[in-house]
C-alpha cells in the first residue's frame, strides 16, 4: 500500500477509475467501492506481515518493483526475482497447424493473433482500436482474439473466436503474423508472450510489469507505451510489412539519400510502388530536399515503359538520372531518347543467372544490353563484373565502386560468454542461399559443440528448413522480423557467420559481418571471393563439399583466438576499402561531372 494511498484517495480516485473500466452496472458503484475499502485493509495487513519475513521472491524483476514502489517490501532484507516459467509445451503438429488453417479459413490472411481475457485491463479495446488503423494499410489483415469476455468489435477484420483447448492455441502460434499483449495493468509474467516466442513469433507488448524482461524492444519484438492505440498500431504495421523491403529502403535512405541530398539541391526518388518516403522515415530535413514519386500497381516491367509518361514533368527536369540494378534501366533509356538526360546503373550482379525460363533469360539480355550501351557510365562492384560489362560495351565508361559498409554503425561489439555457441545468418531465406548445407554442417558438429543456428530473414524456404533442422536434431532459431538498424546488436552475440549462397553479387551482409569483426565462413563464388581473402580475413569453401563447411566452422567455434583474429583483419579490410561514406562520396564525384547543366 502506497504511502499516499490513505482511504480518502482510495474512495475518490482509485475506486472511480476501476468503476469506469470494468462496471457498467451503476447499481454496483457501492460494491466496488466497499471492495476497494477490503483490499487497501489486506493490503496493509500483508505489509505487516511483510516486515517480518527474512525473504521474498517474485517471478519477475518489474512485478517486484511495483511491489517495491508501493512499500510493500519495505524492511525485506533479501528480494529476488526467480521467474515461474510454465512447462515447455510441445510444438503443434504440421498437420494440426495446417487443419487449423483450413478450418478456419486463414489462407491468404494476415493473422494478427491476441490470447487472453476481453477486458479494458488487458488493452483489448486498444488493440480494436488500432486494428482499425492496420486494416486500413493492409486490407488482408485478420485480428484474431482467442479468449473470454467481451469484445465490442464488429468489424470485418476482428474476429472473436471464444476460449480454445491449449492444443489448438498453440497450433494458432505459427499462422500468426504478429502476436500482441497489450496490457494495461502489468502482466507479472505473460505465459502467451512465452508461448509465442517458443513458437518464433514476433511479439507487440506494453512496456509493463515483466514484460521488458521477456520482450527485448527491436530484437525480440517490439515495446509500445500502455493506452496508445496508435503506437500500437504502427506497431503491429511496422512488423507486417516487407522487412526485406523495409531493409533495403534503410539502407537506401542511410546510406544514399542522405548524402545525395547534402550535395543535390533536389533528390527525386521515382518509386516502382506507392509508397511515401514517410513510411520509412520522418526526417524533416531530409523531406524537405527528398521527394518519393510513388508508382502503383504495375508489373515492374510493364511500369517501366509507363513512368517516363506518367512523371515526363518530374522526369525533364532531372539532371542526371541513377538507376540501381540493369534491369531497371528502361525508364532511363526512354527519358534520355526524349529529353536527352544522362544516367549512371548499377550492374552489381550476374543477372542472367536469377531467370527461371529462357524466356526471361533471354529478355533480360536485351534489357542489359540496351541499358549497358544508352549508360553515360556503369558502375560495377567488383572486378569479374568490370571484365564481362567492359567487355561488351568497353572500358571506358565502367566504373568499380564495390558495395560499401556503415563502419560506425557496424563496428566490433563486445562479447559475452555463453555456453551455447551461435552460428548467425542473415538474408533470405530461399534455394540459392543453399541454407540446407549450413544444417547439415551443423548436425556433422552436433557432438563436438553445443550450438544454434539463427536465421534473421523469411522467405519461401523458410518451412522447408524449419523441418530439415528438426529432423537432424539442429537447434535452430528462425528470427523472422530485424530492422536494419538492429542486425548489429545480432552479429554482437554470433561466434561465426556464415554465407553458404549457391552465387552471390557482392554482398553487403557478408561486408555488415565483417565490419563488425565477426568471423566469417562463406562459399567460394565470385561475389564472396571479391570480398573474403581466404585464411586471412575469413574462410572460403567450395560448393559441393559440406564437410569442408562443417571443418571450417568446426576451427572457428573451437579457437576463439583465431576466430578473434580473423574478425580484427576482416575489420580492417573493410575500413580499407569497403567504407560506405568514401565509396558514396566518389558515386557522388561522378554523378556531379556527367550531370548535365542548365
Amino acid at each position: 500500500r502506497p504511502p499516499d494511498c490513505g482511504v480518502r484517495k482510495l474512495w475518490r480516485e482509485c475506486s472511480e477509475e476501476y468503476f469506469a473500466l470494468y462496471v457498467k452496472n451503476p447499481r454496483r458503484k457501492l460494491r466496488s467501492k466497499l471492495a476497494f475499502l477490503y483490499f487497501w485493509l489486506d493490503a496493509g495487513l500483508k505489509q505487516r506481515f511483510l516486515r517480518r519475513v527474512t525473504g521474498v521472491v517474485g517471478v519477475s524483476a518489474g512485478i517486484l518493483d511495483i511491489y517495491r514502489r508501493s512499500g510493500l517490501l519495505e524492511g525485506v532484507r533479501s528480494v529476488h526475482a526467480i521467474p515461474n516459467v510454465p512447462p515447455a509445451a510441445p510444438s503443434a503438429p504440421a498437420r494440426d497447424v495446417e487443419a487449423l488453417r483450413e478450418r478456419l479459413a486463414l489462407r491468404g490472411r494476415r493473422v494478427v493473433l491476441y490470447v487472453g481475457k476481453f477486458s479494458p485491463g488487458k488493452g483489448t479495446a486498444d488493440l480494436v482500436a488500432a486494428a482499425r488503423q492496420v486494416a486500413s494499410e493492409f486490407p488482408d489483415a485478420l485480428f484474431l482474439f482467442v479468449g473470454e469476455g467481451t469484445l465490442d468489435a464488429g468489424e470485418a477484420h476482428v474476429r472473436r473466436l471464444g476460449p480454445l483447448p491449449n492444443p489448438e492455441v498453440l497450433a494458432l502460434y505459427p499462422l500468426a503474423e504478429v502476436v500482441v499483449v497489450p496490457s494495461v495493468i502489468p502482466d507479472a509474467l505473460s505465459r502467451v508472450i512465452l508461448e509465442a516466442m517458443a513458437a518464433g513469433r514476433p511479439v507487440v507488448a506494453t512496456r509493463v510489469g515483466g514484460t521488458p524482461e521477456l520482450v527485448l524492444d527491436g530484437k525480440t519484438g517490439l515495446l509500445v507505451e500502455r493506452r496508445a492505440p496508435m503506437e500500437l498500431a504502427r506497431a503491429i504495421a511496422s512488423l507486417l510489412r516487407d522487412e526485406a523491403l523495409r531493409a533495403t529502403h534503410t539502407r537506401l535512405i542511410d546510406g544514399y539519400l542522405r548524402p545525395y541530398a547534402r550535395v543535390f539541391e533536389e533528390v527525386l526518388y521515382f518509386s516502382y510502388l506507392a509508397e511515401a518516403l514517410e513510411t520509412y522515415a520522418t526526417d524533416r530535413a531530409l523531406g524537405a530536399r527528398v521527394r518519393v514519386v510513388p508508382g502503383g500497381a504495375w508489373h515492374p516491367w510493364a511500369y517501366g515503359f509507363v513512368m517516363p509518361v506518367r512523371h515526363a514533368r518530374e522526369l525533364r527536369r532531372c539532371s542526371i538520372l541513377r538507376v540501381f540494378q540493369v534491369t531497371g534501366t528502361i525508364p532511363a533509356v526512354l527519358v534520355k531518347r526524349r529529353f536527352g538526360t544522362p544516367f549512371v546503373t548499377t550492374y552489381g550482379f550476374w543477372y542472367g543467372r536469377l531467370a527461371r525460363s529462357r524466356t526471361t533469360r533471354a529478355l533480360r539480355r536485351v534489357v542489359e544490353t540496351l541499358g549497358l550501351r544508352a549508360a553515360d557510365a556503369v558502375i560495377v562492384t567488383t572486378p569479374e563484373l568490370a571484365a564481362h560489362v567492359a567487355a561488351r560495351v568497353g572500358a571506358a565508361k565502367v566504373h568499380l565502386i564495390p558495395n560499401g559498409v556503415d563502419t560506425a554503425l557496424f563496428a566490433p561489439a563486445a562479447r559475452r560468454e555463453h555456453r551455447v555457441l551461435n552460428v548467425l545468418y542473415v538474408g533470405r531465406l530461399s534455394e540459392e542461399k543453399n541454407l540446407g548445407a549450413l544444417v547439415d554442417a551443423a548436425a556433422a558438429l552436433a557432438g563436438r559443440f553445443d550450438l544454434r543456428l539463427t536465421f534473421i530473414g523469411d522467405g519461401p524456404s523458410r518451412r522447408a528448413l524449419e523441418g530439415h533442422a528438426r529432423r537432424l536434431g539442429v537447434v535452430a532459431e528462425f528470427v523472422p522480423v530485424v530492422e536494419h538498424r538492429l542486425v548489429p546488436a545480432h552479429l554482437a552475440e554470433a561466434d561465426a557467420f556464415v554465407l553458404p549462397s549457391l552465387s552471390e553479387g557482392h554482398p553487403k551482409v557478408l561486408l555488415e559481418a565483417m565490419s563488425a569483426g565477426v568471423a566469417c565462413v562463406a562459399s567460394n563464388v565470385a561475389g564472396n571471393r571479391a570480398i573474403v581473402e581466404h585464411g586471412v580475413t575469413g574462410l572460403l569453401f567450395e560448393l559441393g563439399d559440406r564437410a569442408a563447411l562443417a571443418e571450417h566452422l568446426a576451427r572457428v567455434l573451437a579457437d576463439p583466438g583465431f576466430a578473434r583474429a580473423l574478425g580484427e583483419r576482416a575489420r580492417a579490410r573493410v575500413l580499407e576499402r569497403y567504407d560506405l561514406g568514401r565509396l558514396v562520396a566518389e558515386e557522388i564525384e561522378l554523378l556531379k561531372r556527367l550531370a548535365r547543366t542548365g
